[in-house]
């Protein structure tokens, strides 16, 4: 007889608790980001001409706007991780150092061998994690490169 009283009281405890929404159940929060190349550089690590392990380092001002205040920096290194006669995939890890804290992203990209994006270029990347306000968060970026070949409309939809 406790025993039954026992489950009774635990099935009405769990039916009565209320659930706990866990971050992937909210809304996602949108962070619009401009980012204008301040410096590229390609870092040739073997033989010459494109090869693996071969590093594009980018480094961007942000800004709210396009062509607004500077109110960060981000840093990109892309690393060849395959090619062919035409094509290079190239692993990509973000660092986005803005006022509040740290966003951390990556993912691929694949262009034309040894090339930078083109305008109109589209990518999507994985948001990782962060510091400060975006501590723990996930979610994506999707970077566009806009009709003057050195800044980027950045859409973020992340999730803490």
């Amino acid at each position: 007889m406790k025993l039954f009283a026992a489950m009774a009281t635990a099935i009405a405890l769990l039916i009565a608790t209320p659930s706990v929404a866990s971050a992937h159940d909210a809304k996602p929060t949108k962070l619009v980001l401009y980012s204008e190349n301040a410096a590229l550089d390609l870092v040739d690590t073997s033989k010459a001409g494109i090869d693996h392990g071969d590093l594009f380092h980018r480094k961007l001002n942000l800004s709210r706007t396009l062509g607004g205040k500077v109110i960060g920096i981000g840093y990109t290194q892309g690393e060849v991780i395959a090619h062919d006669d035409k094509r290079d995939i190239r692993r990509v890890f973000l660092q986005a150092f803005l006022p509040d804290g740290t966003l951390f992203l990556t993912g691929t990209s694949d262009l034309p061998i040894g090339t930078t994006p083109d305008p109109g270029w589209v990518n999507t990347y994985a948001i990782i994690g962060g510091t400060g306000t975006y501590a723990g968060s996930v979610g994506t970026m999707t970077a566009r490169l806009l009709a003057d070949g050195k800044s980027f409309k950045n859409t973020l939809l992340y999730r803490q």
